[in-house]
């Protein structure tokens, strides 16, 4: 492995890693709810996409993941729905953190029955052929999971700062008490919230899918690296948590052209480890802020 091939895998995979925080942290930084389920219910939609797509043609595929990220939303508005039921009867966050994680459990075994345990991917050779752009070799492939990445990353950031629905979003991660007296429109803004996720998430694994292989048991790596970004970065950051998953997708190929790749995965847990020995409140000044 050149480190042209490094770099190119680290922008590749860091760009994916970033979208699944980004949908992680919008959910967390809202909610408050260590949603454990997120990685289920991502490679839930990855399993319906791969399934309903039939061909290499851009629109079933498009139309599979459509349906995909419109199933994980269905979900996920039920999930948190019954999360504030939960809490209005007085379970607390530990508690709903065992339920999540009940919760994860169970859409993996059912996503067994009903997809099987069996390896899936999608096979689109047309997006995998590289090219070789100023000696660092990209496919199609790449340049969608970096070019989305940038795109959704953009928008969502920018309707957080710009928008009525973003200065809602923000003033519910606030105070939620204080919203409500106000008049905030919970309910609207939130599915807004659950629609964020699900599109990040889903696409994310996705495009995992499309560069290399799932199965039902995938989504606990896919929610512990969106965790971990979200958490290292600091409560309070949207933007944060993506930008902190970017640089960790150049650990892997980097730990691997240099170390060793048997240690690669662990290297990831390290430094975010590290990172929260040293900021125990994240990077993030809003992390910051928030642990005084």
């Amino acid at each position: 492995m050149t480190l042209q091939v490094t770099i190119t895998q680290g922008l590749t995979f860091g760009s994916v890693y970033a979208l699944s925080a980004l949908g992680f942290a919008i959910l967390y930084n809202t909610t408050g709810v260590f949603h454990i389920a997120y990685g289920a219910f991502a490679i839930l939609g990855f399993m319906i996409a791969v399934t309903l797509n039939t061909s290499e043609s851009a629109v079933p595929l498009i139309g599979s993941v459509v349906v995909g990220i419109a199933a994980v939303f269905v979900v996920t508005i039920v999930t948190f729905g019954f999360y504030n039921l939960l809490a209005r009867r007085g379970l607390d966050r530990l508690g709903i953190f065992v339920v999540s994680l009940g919760i994860a459990i169970g859409t993996q075994a059912l996503m067994q029955l009903a997809f099987g345990p069996a390896i899936r991917t999608f096979n689109i050779p047309s997006l995998a052929r590289v090219h070789s752009v100023a000696g660092f070799p990209f496919s199609a492939l790449a340049w969608i999971a970096i070019g989305s990445a940038v795109v959704i990353f953009a928008l969502v950031t920018g309707a957080l700062r710009r928008t009525r629905w973003g200065y809602r979003v923000r003033g519910i991660a606030s105070n939620p008490e204080l919203a409500q007296l106000v008049g905030t429109r919970t309910g609207l803004t939130m599915t807004g919230v659950y629609a964020v996720a699900a599109i990040c998430s889903v696409w994310a694994a996705v495009l995992l899918g499309m560069l290399t292989t799932q199965t039902s048991a995938d989504g606990t790596n896919v929610m512990l690296l969106a965790a971990i970004a979200t958490i290292a970065a600091g409560r309070g950051t949207y933007a944060g948590g993506f930008l902190v998953a970017l640089a960790l997708g150049f650990v892997q190929p980097a730990f691997s052209f240099y170390i060793s790749e048997t240690w690669a995965p662990s290297a990831v847990f390290g430094i975010a480890l590290v990172l929260l020995l040293i900021r125990p409140a994240g990077l993030s000044r809003a992390g910051a802020e928030a642990q005084r």
